[in-house]
């Protein structure tokens, strides 16, 4: 699958990592510029299972990427307001350590308590692949990765 990366004229030698080096950079979620990342709904009387969220949400790293380049708003939001770089990238397929999904822009935050019987990992995972539609301003692709750092795109 093809997608890209912005990147600003700032972040050059970010940019030529990955041109180069055929790597991208996975971050922690609580990292990205909107607030509201990784958000979710829950009941402040469920402490076990929020303390449960939070550290799952913390070993996943990710990497946020488009599936177009053709957007002016990313282009000024995340390329220097258009001086800097779009770089076209082939996600590794489905044998690979990282795994893609696709980012589900919705009207509300999904709600922990609406789902009782499901692990940590497997909800904090769901969480952080939704997005609150109100910041929905570019469709975008996730990888996402339990460890942290450089994730190369070949094998």
């Amino acid at each position: 699958m093809l997608a890209y990366k912005f990147r600003s004229s700032a972040q050059i030698a970010r940019a030529l990592d990955i041109i180069f080096e055929q790597r991208l950079h996975c971050a922690d979620w609580s990292t990205f510029n909107d607030p509201r990342e990784g958000f979710f709904h829950y009941s402040p009387a469920d402490r076990q299972k929020l303390n449960a969220l939070r550290l799952a949400k913390q070993r996943y790293r990710i990497c946020c990427l488009s599936k177009t380049m053709e957007s002016r708003l990313l282009w000024a939001h995340y390329a220097s307001g258009f001086d800097g770089l779009a770089i076209q990238v082939e996600l590794p397929d489905d044998d690979h350590p990282i795994t893609i999904h696709d980012v589900n822009y919705e009207d509300v935050l999904p709600d922990a308590a609406l789902h009782p019987g499901a692990f940590a990992d497997e909800l904090a995972l769901s969480f952080l692949q939704r997005k609150d539609r109100e910041g929905s301003m570019r469709t975008r692709c996730a990888s996402f990765s339990q460890t942290s750092g450089t994730h190369c795109l070949h094998r």
